[in-house]
């Protein structure tokens, strides 16, 4: 298939192109490094138990607005 075509880079070579072209995004953080800063704030605190946290918020509103929505108390 790659005769087809004029430049056919091999594995190796289209990897370190686009390595060579990575740019870091403002947002790239190492979940270690965040579960260290969490556990600074609140011992015990980590990504998974907020993550968990926030979901079970989030579900507790939406339920609530839903009730609310259909006139169930």
């Amino acid at each position: 298939m790659c005769a087809r075509y004029a430049a056919c880079p091999s594995p190796r070579a289209a990897a370190r192109s686009a390595a060579a072209s990575y740019a870091p995004s403002p947002f790239e953080l190492q979940p270690a490094r965040l579960n260290e800063q969490l556990n600074d704030l609140m011992p015990g605190l980590s990504a998974k138990v907020f993550r968990t946290y926030n979901a079970s918020v989030t579900l507790e509103k939406e339920l609530v607005d839903m009730d609310v929505a259909s006139g169930v108390r």
